[in-house]
């Protein structure tokens, strides 16, 4: 983590819908935090736009969640490309949470937390074992 980061960013492809005056960009997140969350979407919003996020989890089913619908700001958009049918990826940051949107966003942290550290469990469950190197210095 960098050292102007100030919590843990948790590397996630969920469904996320930005509501704002202007209109709707759906896309996925890359990555969300407990300060905010990185969307890439088809539709551009302009940097200062408020905007109800609707977060929903996709299982390895198919399965969605039920969204988590959470305020926030758009600190900044920029083009994924130069053709047409561009991608825009998106930061966006919580406004102020309400204690209920404060304990279901910690759920979903939590959750996209402990799946992290059991996919690591995980893959090193299946990794091949590590061949013991000789030490040169002994007999």
């Amino acid at each position: 983590m960098s050292a102007s980061r100030q919590f843990p960013r948790y590397a996630v492809a969920a469904n996320v819908e930005l509501h704002h005056a202007a209109g709707l960009a759906q896309g996925r997140t890359r990555n969300v935090s407990r300060g905010g969350l990185c969307a890439v979407s088809q539709g551009s919003v302009s940097t200062g736009t408020e905007v109800e996020a609707r977060i929903s989890l996709v299982f390895k089913d198919g399965a969605v969640s039920e969204p988590l619908l959470l305020p926030m700001r758009v600190v900044w958009c920029t083009t994924m490309g130069t053709a047409a049918g561009s991608e825009f990826q998106i930061g966006c940051a919580f406004l102020q949470l309400t204690p209920d949107q404060r304990q279901y966003l910690e759920v979903f942290l939590r959750y996209l937390e402990e799946g992290s550290a059991g996919e690591r469990a995980e893959a090193a469950a299946h990794a091949p074992p590590v061949p013991e190197k000789e030490d040169p210095f002994t007999d």
